[in-house]
């Protein structure tokens, strides 16, 4: 399914509309859920490798979801 998925983002990035129809099912569903943008100071050093004063902003993502050899539903999340 991830060939599906990266199929799609290249079509996507090159705004290829006929190529990412190519991997969508003829039923697509496609959401875009709005909120806020997370953006914080890290107060102090942490064990995952951020560092004090380090600005912290945590980005969107995609969802899919598959039926019948074809992606059926795409969530953007942000």
């Amino acid at each position: 399914m991830w060939s599906l998925v990266d199929q799609y983002i290249a079509a996507c990035n090159r705004k290829d509309v006929d190529d990412m129809l190519v991997v969508v099912h003829p039923q697509v569903e496609f959401a875009n859920i709005a909120a806020i943008t997370f953006r914080a100071i890290v107060a102090a050093d942490q064990p995952n490798g951020l560092r004090k004063g380090q600005e912290l902003t945590l980005p969107g993502r995609l969802e899919f979801g598959f039926r019948d050899g074809a992606i059926a539903k795409i969530t953007d999340i942000s």
